[in-house]
């Protein structure tokens, strides 16, 4: 422990690992958080090395206004609930330092909370298959239909809800705007033993890009939790393909002129994005490499009204509703009471901010969480379609026969 007091005033005991938690989530460099709380830089990096260390009253107080996190968290110590080393970006080269400081300390807290969350309830058990070496991408995603009791013909219906039922803990999250048109999803283990798979999505993606990022991190968690040989985000692309579309399926449903039109039935009634379909058909030698540039560029060069091109808008954008998670907001409710305040979630928790856990909770509380105070999260930005929130009282009553409870 450092003792680093000022004077003789009142002494608080903090965790340097919370500091620096902070510090990585509202994206500050040590030097400006320096400069805000009047101390030296080194004096603060020493603080943040450290396992404990005994700080000020006013300078707690100074970290709790820069950081905007309540004073508690700084002294509850923290959690192995994440290991940095499982972490996957699918933009990763484009990702700088503090990108990855920013949501890898989102990826502990998510840990961290859910690790709060399953004292007071459970969770389903983490269900996917631990596959011998040398399984390909495309035999991964065979298996998963199969675990999952999916048919090769069977479109699947949300592959969120089936991931949750796997035991893996989906997050929308409104990622900060710098990283809107860098990332789409990552992925990661928490828990003890890192054994617990978190998949985090990008808030305001399209149905279909959010969908197919959720089968994309789903291989890394089925492929790449032990053994990362090899192009990995190829394999987790051929897996994801083939988790939606089976290519025996894509090659009885192919139309005999493949346009943007005549695909577009396809990814109605398979949940794949016309680009996901082209690349799929091209792996599957349905289309030749002339055909699919020509079909790319039609999707770069067509606009819709406002100005905005196929390729960031496909046709068929409102088509489905955006898969919501709902597993993390159903233990509050069972764990706490559908009227429970953030308040009390925070204190089970950690202490993390009221406004962290809206961020990572908000669109699974189909319920007010402040005392009634407030307006509940019922959708989340970019939401395309009619509602079809329920709450969780119901939710748990339809999913008592498929094995959720």
């Amino acid at each position: 422990m450092i003792t680093f007091i000022l004077e003789e005033v009142v002494v608080k005991t903090v965790y340097g690992r919370r500091v620096r938690q902070a510090r990585r989530i509202r994206r500050l460099s040590v030097s400006f958080l320096a400069d805000k709380i009047g101390v030296r830089q080194p004096r603060l990096s020493e603080l943040e090395r450290s396992y404990t260390a005994d700080i000020s009253e006013e300078i707690l107080t100074q970290l709790t206004k820069a950081l905007d996190f309540p004073s508690r968290f700084f002294s509850v110590e923290p959690q192995e609930a994440f290991h940095f080393g499982s972490l996957l970006f699918r933009a990763k080269s484009t990702l700088t330092d503090t990108d990855a400081d920013y949501l890898a300390e989102y990826a502990g807290a998510a840990g961290e909370i859910f690790q709060g969350l399953s004292e007071h309830a459970s969770s389903p058990p983490v269900r996917l298959p631990d596959l011998p070496h040398g399984v390909s991408a495309s035999e991964a995603a065979e298996i998963v239909r199969q675990q999952f009791s999916i048919k090769a013909e069977e479109p699947i219906d949300s592959l969120v809800r089936k991931a949750e039922r796997a035991g893996i803990i989906v997050i929308l999250l409104d990622f900060d705007v710098r990283l809107h048109d860098r990332l789409d999803a990552f992925s990661c283990w928490v828990g003890d033993y890192t054994d617990r798979p978190v998949v985090v999505l990008r808030s305001g993606a399209s149905w279909d890009r959010l969908r197919w990022s959720m089968a994309h991190e789903l291989g890394h968690a089925v492929l790449h939790r032990r053994q990362r040989e090899g192009d990995i985000e190829a394999a987790a692309n051929e897996f994801a393909n083939q988790l939606l579309l089976p290519r025996s399926m894509l090659i009885r449903d192919w139309p005999r002129t493949p346009t943007l039109m005549t695909l577009l039935p396809l990814k109605e009634n398979w949940g794949l994005s016309l680009q996901a379909l082209m690349e799929h058909g091209f792996r599957a030698g349905l289309i030749d490499e002339s055909r699919r540039m020509s079909l790319y560029k039609q999707l770069s060069n067509r606009k819709w009204p406002d100005g905005k091109r196929w390729r960031e808008r496909e046709p068929g954008y409102n088509l489905r509703d955006i898969e919501l998670p709902r597993m993390l907001g159903k233990m509050v409710e069972v764990g706490f009471g559908a009227s429970v305040g953030l308040d009390v979630v925070s204190a089970a928790t950690g202490h993390w901010p009221a406004l962290l856990l809206q961020q990572l909770l908000g669109v699974q509380l189909t319920r007010p969480t402040d005392g009634g105070r407030g307006r509940p999260v019922t959708s989340p930005p970019g939401k395309t379609g009619p509602s079809r929130i329920v709450s969780l009282s119901d939710w748990r009553r339809d999913e008592a026969s498929e094995g959720y409870g």
